[in-house]
């Protein structure tokens, strides 16, 4: 039997700027052996993004639902996140997927991040994203973020020295949290809901990782599969 993957994403039309080059880099995916669906959800203040991203992903399932009007563009932000990922966390227990690929739509995954993540063999594997503002200029996203060798769960970044030993010898390493920014997450993991934060700081990402890890998950990072984030501050991004 092979495995089942589900791929998925939230997104709106903001991000159709990369539109093209994200949606090329997701149908470039080595996904040879595996039997995977496209979910969308788009939170769009409308049905048009929608269309066009069903036009884009003629196989994907595209589900629309359109953000309150009448909060402060940071809660709009915070809701549309939060929902989204929660309606893809039903879709796969309801499809009943082996594994969740879970990106944000500005990311640029290579073609080989689902097979390298699954070489792994691990509940919760995330991609080191490497951001990019503009055509060349590149900055290091700090996450994931280390897990203290106390075993605590603790928060604080990795150093380079760290990740390039890791790099080098085709180690990962054991994180405290990641981001959803490309990210690979066994079915089991996904019996609770997301959640929203009490601190602005951070979001349903962070607490998704802290709460795995009450139920005994282990978060890990692969410093060997380095996924490119456009990350453009724009739309509900400026808050």
């Amino acid at each position: 039997m092979s495995l089942k993957l589900l791929i998925a994403f939230p997104t709106y039309d903001a991000h159709s700027y990369c539109l093209q080059e994200f949606s090329a880099a997701i149908k470039a995916l080595d996904l040879e052996g595996i039997e995977s669906e496209i979910y969308i959800v788009d939170n769009s203040d409308n049905v048009d993004y929608a269309n066009v991203l069903k036009k884009t992903f003629p196989t994907a399932y595209v589900s629309h639902f359109e953000p309150p009007k009448d909060q402060q563009i940071k809660k709009v932000y915070r809701y549309c996140e939060l929902k989204s990922r929660e309606m893809i966390r039903l879709y796969m227990i309801k499809g009943k997927f082996d594994y969740l690929f879970m990106c944000d739509s500005d990311t640029i995954p290579p073609k080989n991040t689902i097979k390298q993540l699954l070489s792994r063999d691990k509940n919760i594997c995330s991609a080191f994203c490497i951001g990019r503002y503009g055509p060349s200029v590149w900055y290091r996203i700090d996450m994931p973020i280390k897990f203290t060798p106390s075993g605590i769960w603790k928060l604080h970044n990795i150093s380079d020295l760290e990740i390039n030993n890791a790099k080098n010898n085709n180690r990962i390493i054991r994180v405290s949290a990641c981001g959803f920014g490309c990210l690979l997450i066994g079915g089991k993991v996904l019996n609770f809901e997301f959640r929203k934060s009490k601190n602005n700081w951070y979001g349903a990402d962070i607490n998704f990782c802290y709460d795995a890890y009450r139920r005994g998950f282990s978060v890990w990072g692969d410093p060997t599969v380095e996924c490119e984030h456009l990350h453009r501050r724009i739309g509900r991004h400026k808050r």
